[in-house]
């Protein structure tokens, strides 16, 4: 069996807040996936991805399962911005796809704001099956963060089904085949005591992932609280 999962998964990477995925946000699942993947950038390198004024909050544990805009303003104020400034917006264009890297690198590098990594890149996982499990692979090897969103088809029988994701962690065996693990981006039954519960995702229900190209030669950060 072969795993590797980001080197903050337990300390930074499900302690984050992130954005609501509901109501008046329905269906704004890629922008909270977002937002967990460049807060875990920003705590654990040097660059600025995410200025301080929108770094997402600590889960706290007194709030749990739920979500409250007043105790996670920051989470929220990112939310806002990458679906109406860079326009992450729900909809089947604004939430996977081609779309959602050049989306983001046309708007987010706004002064005062971070600046997303180095560039990232959407690939389609049924063009080349092999080849995106090992860069998704790579990716976490490397404690970056991997933005996934599941197929269509599974819409009508699963939860997960044309949903994106952030992924902390892969695995591969004969028994099980590949498995992705992934934050859920909701909080009502899968947030408890300051905790995000992590999801598995066999690799056959992704239909597309997200990558970040780092600047490497840089050292890392220890997390921040």
């Amino acid at each position: 069996m072969e795993s590797g999962f980001l080197l903050h998964t337990d300390d930074v990477f499900r302690r984050l807040s992130f954005g609501f995925n509901g109501q008046s946000n329905k269906n704004s699942c890629t922008a909270v996936a977002f937002g967990i993947a460049l807060n875990y950038l920003n705590r654990t390198r040097v660059e600025n991805y995410v200025s301080a004024d929108i770094q997402a909050e600590n889960l706290q544990k007194r709030n749990i399962g739920a979500w409250d805009e007043q105790h996670y303003p920051n989470a929220s104020a990112l939310h806002h911005y990458l679906l109406g400034v860079c326009k992450l917006k729900s909809g089947p264009f604004g939430r996977w796809g081609r779309g959602v890297t050049r989306r983001l690198q046309r708007h987010y590098q706004v002064e005062g704001y971070g600046q997303l990594p180095v560039s990232s890149s959407c690939r389609y996982t049924v063009l080349n099956p092999k080849g995106a499990w090992q860069l998704i692979k790579e990716q976490i090897d490397l404690d970056i963060p991997v933005v996934v969103t599941t197929n269509l088809k599974l819409l009508s029988s699963n939860e997960f089904g044309q949903h994106s994701m952030a992924v902390c962690g892969y695995q591969e065996s004969e028994q099980s085949g590949r498995t992705l693990f992934a934050h859920s981006g909701w909080y009502e039954g899968y947030v408890h005591d300051g905790l995000a519960k992590l999801v598995s995702i066999p690799f056959e229900w992704v239909l597309c992932f997200y990558s970040f190209e780092l600047d490497l030669k840089r050292p890392a950060q220890s997390a921040t609280p």
